[in-house]
């Protein structure tokens, strides 16, 4: 069993094996909570279920907002959390409006593994500097502007919409689903 479990956003998605309601789904993600464990949810508004669930059987939940937070500039960010705070840091090298909120709940791992696993401040903005995630508002070099993102549910697609108007001015947009 894993040390750290996160769940970071819940939306209505898969609903042929998660449930059609976010609090049914976010009883499904939970199952990878486990008792003793550290569990941390990154969506600002948790469903009900999720926060029981980590409750039922005793794992330690840390909630965005309650437990870790971010706050930034248009230069750089901070997290703070239980115990930890880590000041200046560069934003992700991945784009979009969710990142923050991704990168705050990872550091929140790092922090409640902190006697096990140390990572220091230059690994962390190595880390920022340097992840990847293919098709996630990946942007293809060349001409014309080509944006990949695998949105594929409702909160995603919004999420994809904002990072777009978030770019400026294109005279056209396109999109391709399938």
């Amino acid at each position: 069993d894993a040390d750290v479990a996160i769940v970071t956003s819940i939306d209505i998605d898969h609903t042929e094996y998660l449930g059609t309601t976010r609090e049914e789904i976010g009883f499904e993600k939970a199952g990878i909570f486990r008792a003793g464990k550290t569990a941390i949810c990154g969506d600002p508004m948790p469903p009900q279920s999720l926060i029981k669930h980590a409750e039922a059987i005793g794992a330690d939940l840390w909630l965005m907002g309650r437990d870790f937070n971010y706050q930034g500039d248009k230069q750089q960010w901070a997290y703070g959390g239980r115990a930890q705070r880590r000041n200046s840091l560069a934003y992700p090298s991945l784009r979009g409006a969710n990142q923050l909120l991704n990168a705050s709940a990872a550091l929140a791992a790092l922090e409640a593994l902190r006697d096990v696993l140390p990572i220091g401040a230059q690994e962390v903005r190595t880390g920022l500097a340097t992840v990847e995630l293919p098709g996630r508002f990946q942007v293809l070099p060349g001409q014309p502007l080509v944006i990949l993102d695998v949105a594929h549910n409702p909160h995603a697609a919004a999420v994809l919409a904002q990072n777009l108007d978030n770019m400026g001015f294109h005279p056209y947009t396109y999109a391709v689903f399938g």
